[in-house]
This record gives C-alpha cells, structure tokens and sequence, in this order.
C-alpha cells in the first residue's frame, strides 16, 4: 500500500510522519500497523486513556481511533483533541455504522470516516490526505505569521540597502578620473543592477500587499527572458559544475512583467541547480515553444523527479523539500506571479525527470 507511505530521499520531507492508532484488538492494531506502513511511524493505544496520554506527551500528524475503544469511544478522544487545541485529522473506524453516527462526525469535524469491514485502499487514501492536509494546515500558520512580519521586514531590510546604495556611490567617486579594469567596471554595475532589482521588488511588493494590483503588461521577447536568466543563474549553475541550456523554438514574444516573470524562472532554476548539485549527471534545460495564444516552457533537470506523495504540496507557502537554506516560497511566489499572468504552471509527473511546465501568454502578432 504505497499510496501512504512517506519515506525519505534529496527531494523528500526529512521528519517522518507520526500516526496514532488506537483500537482495543490487538488483532486489529497488528493489522492497522502493516497496513499503513514502515515509512510512517505508526504508535499504537489500546484505549482512550492509554491514547490521551501519547497524545499529551509527543506530536503527531494524525489519528486513526475506532468508535468503541473499551474505556470510552473515539468521540471521547476527539473532544479531547478539541479541549487540547491539539489540531490534527481524525479518521474515525466503527462496526456500528449507522446515519446518527454519521451525522455527529460531521458535527465533530472528523476528517474520514469508515465502516468495517472496510477497503485497506481506501483507509490508505484517506490517510494520505490527512497527512497532507496536516501539513498544508501548518504551512497556512506559518504563512500568517509570516504575513505579520513582511512590513517589519521591509522596513528592516531598507536601511543596511540605503547604505549599500551610499557605498556604491563613494566607491564610484573615489574610483572617479581612475584607470580600473574593465572587468571591476563591470562588477561594479552588476551590483548597482541586482541592487536596483531588490529595490524593484521590495517596491512592488510593498505596492502588492496594499493594493494587490495587477501585473505591467510590455512585449518582450523570450530570448531576452533567457539573457536575464543566464546573468541570473549562470554563475551559480557553473559553479556547481550543472550545464545550463535554454532553446527557443523560433522568434517567440511574452507580454507581462519581465522583472517578475523573470522572478518565477530565477525561482525554478535556482531549485533545479541546488536539486542536481551533486549527482553525477548534472544538467538544467529550459525549452520554449509557441504556438496558439501560449507560450510554453519546459523546466527540466537532471533529478530522477519528485514523489508522489509530495507533488501536490510542491506550490503550498512554506513548504521546502531542502535540508537547510530553503525558505520554501520559491515555487509559491512563482506560481502566484504564473496566475496574475493569466497563464499556469504545474509539475510533469509523466517526465522521466524532473521537470515543471510554465504556460504563459504569447504577444498577439499584429
């Protein structure tokens, strides 16, 4: 039953996932156990006290309880997940089914609900879902607080930029009438260009908080696109030894916001370089075609592609698959500045890669 197995890999989620199982058959929990999985930490109780207790001393992801658990009822357990404040998805097992019963877990908020004899697959599908729901559940917190601090960030952020700003400017004065090489002129005005590119977006950024507002619309072609991207990534790509490609196929023009448009491929790029870092076969390739109202581009990599359990949680905020350094807003922000386009962007499970498809619209030909 893989359906809900989580385990480990470069691109997984490094915590295994905890479930308790409480059920008074030992039978049944022996049974529950195998079922669900070795990837999955699986603790069992057998019974509500026994359950409340592991409840009050560790955190879990989610809980499978039967209705009858011989001390109590599995309603038992869920008002005292609820009098806890301890939020996690419940699936609730019982031989009783009856529409009563139905009815009041719908009432609790009770997230699956199966009656014996029940379908392994299905109890395995409902358990997916709940891991994944606990985890997009915990991202939306994380994504408040976050929100909460974005105008203490921008704040904080603008003074020591001021003062790089101030540098560069007595850099450029005491350098004034001076023979430089050619190559420190040409540091010189990347730093000015990246700097007037984090203003640029602290800028719209702040703009978008307030206001929300839609994205500049202007005509550019995609090979220009694919210029800023190699001034973007070149370097990083070349440093960790990863070849970096990109094709057109013909004379294909965007209509958008270059700068932000630009901010989804940087995103995508910087994550497929640091995914492919150290395997022996290292390379990202970017393709786009045209035709129809769309442009569409083709971010693939060297990886050997993504689980599945973990495909669709790829776009939530906060969500990282890195070991260290990963903010997880990559592909969030990517995939918001996709939708103000008008276009879509999603991962490919059928590439035998790692790849994600950008669809964009196309200049209208005169």
């Amino acid at each position: 039953m893989l359906v809900c197995r989580i385990s480990n890999s470069s691109r997984r989620i490094d915590s295994k996932k905890r479930v308790l199982v409480v059920d008074d058959s030992e039978t049944m929990l022996r049974s529950l156990k195998t079922l669900i999985g070795e990837d999955v930490e699986v603790v069992t109780a057998s019974s509500v006290t026994e359950g409340r207790r592991i409840l009050e001393g560790g955190c879990f992801d989610s809980v499978i309880t039967d209705y009858d658990v011989g001390d109590g009822t599995g309603f038992d357990l869920i008002d005292f997940l609820k009098e806890s404040g301890i939020e996690i998805p419940v699936i609730l097992i019982t031989a009783y089914g009856s529409k009563e019963l139905a009815v009041r877990t719908v009432q609790r908020h009770i997230f699956g609900y199966l009656e014996k004899p029940f379908d392994p697959e299905e109890l395995c599908r409902l358990l997916s879902q709940a891991l994944v729901q606990k985890t997009r559940g915990e991202s939306e917190r994380k994504l408040a607080d976050f929100g909460l601090r974005s105008g203490e960030f921008f704040h904080e952020i603008a003074t020591p930029l001021t003062l790089v700003d101030l540098k560069i400017v007595e850099l450029r004065t005491l350098l004034d009438g001076k023979a430089i090489e050619p190559r420190v002129e040409q540091l010189l005005d990347l730093v000015e260009a990246q700097l007037a590119r984090i203003k640029k977006i602290m800028r719209e950024s702040r703009e978008r908080l307030k206001a929300g507002g839609p994205a500049i619309e202007n005509v550019f072609p995609v090979n220009v696109l694919f210029r800023a991207i190699e001034e973007q990534c070149g370097l990083k790509a070349r440093r960790a030894g990863v070849a970096l490609k990109m094709e057109a196929e013909g004379r294909l023009e965007l209509v958008g916001d270059r700068e932000r448009l630009l901010q989804v491929f940087v995103n995508l790029l910087n994550n497929a370089i640091d995914a492919v870092a150290e395997a022996p076969d290292r390379w990202v390739r970017v393709r786009a075609s045209g035709g129809g109202e769309f442009i569409v581009f083709h971010v693939c990599d060297s990886g050997e592609g993504i689980p599945t359990e973990l495909q669709q949680l790829l776009f939530n905020p906060l969500f990282t698959t890195k070991k260290e350094g990963g903010t997880g807003l990559g592909l969030s922000i990517a995939s918001r500045i996709v939708k103000e386009h008008r276009g879509e962007i999603y991962y490919n499970s059928s590439s035998s890669n790692t790849e994600f498809v950008v669809k964009l619209p196309a200049a209208r030909k005169p």
